[in-house]
């Protein structure tokens, strides 16, 4: 059962997730909301009646309902009298109490928060590793979910103070908001040590965006788009090749073919530079008429600006068989969709769906006083 799919939501209907920010909604907002509290994280309670204190001072936002998020099964019934604590001070209506929901650590990454799912989720496996370390301004880690469901694969994101670890097949450079604070970051934390003597072993590293940049000789930045304007930093030296932070930022999707395999491949571009150098003669891909990305000699070092490219079922397979992991024909987007349904149904057995569907597709129900 799939109650979000083919649903119109009005464009005026907001859920508000309750979190610290919840004070700075517009003043005149006139939006109907629904207040949704993660009880694991904060007394929710006290937010959202302090939330309906506060905004009829404000003149500000129209309550309709109120939902929580609960920790776990057991206490599916433990928050009770604290919904009914806040329909009494709020007078607004409960939607219920969401039980945590184990296989949403096969859905895709949103943002940082994201990072620690895998400690929650169930352990993988697979007997090939993926090392990926944990910058402060790390983005676009969405490239990591698919190899994460892979059943023949380890994936370990490497946190802060953790070295990677000596077994490690395969090292990914994640992206990154701006490459040259996180490439400081990466040697404070020793791991610059590590992937050099994972490459000197004989181990795969593959730089995805800003960790393609880290991977090459040089980083300039002769128009301070990042750092001082006219500095330039070492890179790791995997690659030979030169980044230069300059021009435009680009953002754009592109599809092309695995120089490799042959295989088609999609994704996306979202970054400012570019990068040259002896080592992009071996591109990765070949993306509409031009060559995208690098490969070292010995074929063991890799990077491109392409983030994405492991949703495509194939590529992934051929790209990891490649690298000597086994594979089996998972089907991620499949995975990603049955995720889905059984998160509505989830969703459907515990809360009031259809109260806050009419929230979201009748909105206004009322006027501000």
């Amino acid at each position: 059962m799939s109650w979000s799919k083919g649903r119109a939501v009005h464009p005026r209907s907001i859920f508000v997730p309750v979190t610290s920010q919840i004070w700075d909604l517009p003043e005149r907002q006139i939006s109907p909301s629904s207040l949704i509290g993660d009880i694991e994280s904060r007394r929710c309670d006290r937010v959202h009646c302090r939330y309906r204190t506060v905004a009829p001072a404000r003149g500000s936002c129209l309550g309709e309902g109120v939902s929580d998020q609960q920790v776990s099964w057991r206490c599916e019934t433990l928050f009770d009298s604290g919904l009914d604590i806040i329909s009494e001070h709020t007078g607004w209506k409960s939607y219920g109490i969401l039980p945590w929901f184990d296989d949403a650590v096969r859905l895709p990454a949103e943002d940082s928060e994201d990072l620690g799912r895998e400690k929650k989720g169930p352990k993988s496996s697979g007997s090939f590793k993926i090392a990926v370390p944990v910058f402060p301004r790390i983005a676009n880690f969405d490239d990591l979910d698919a190899l994460k469901s892979e059943p023949g694969v380890t994936l370990q994101m490497i946190e802060r103070g953790t070295p990677i670890p000596a077994d490690t097949d395969l090292v990914i450079i994640p992206g990154s908001k701006s490459t040259i604070a996180d490439l400081n970051a990466l040697r404070s934390e020793g791991w610059d040590v590590d992937i050099l003597a994972h490459a000197r072993r004989g181990g795969f590293v593959l730089g995805l965006c800003g960790g393609y940049q880290m991977l090459g000789k040089k980083i300039a930045d002769p128009e301070g788009v990042e750092t001082v304007k006219g500095s330039v930093c070492d890179g790791l030296g995997l690659l030979d090749l030169e980044t230069v932070m300059a021009g435009e930022k680009r953002t754009v999707q592109v599809s092309g073919t695995h120089v490799d395999s042959g295989l088609e491949m999609s994704g996306y571009e979202i970054h400012v530079g570019r990068s040259e150098g002896p080592d992009c003669v071996r591109p990765l891909f070949h993306i509409e008429g031009k060559d995208e990305g690098a490969i070292s000699p010995d074929g063991r070092i890799m990077g491109c600006y392409i983030h994405g490219l492991f949703n495509s079922d194939a590529f992934r397979s051929a790209f990891l068989k490649r690298l000597g992991a086994s594979t089996g024909g998972h089907n991620y987007h499949q995975m990603v969709e049955d995720t889905l349904d059984a998160l509505a149904d989830h969703l459907a057995q515990f809360l009031d769906v259809d109260g806050l569907l009419e929230i979201a597709s009748e909105g206004m129900t009322k006027t501000p006083d």
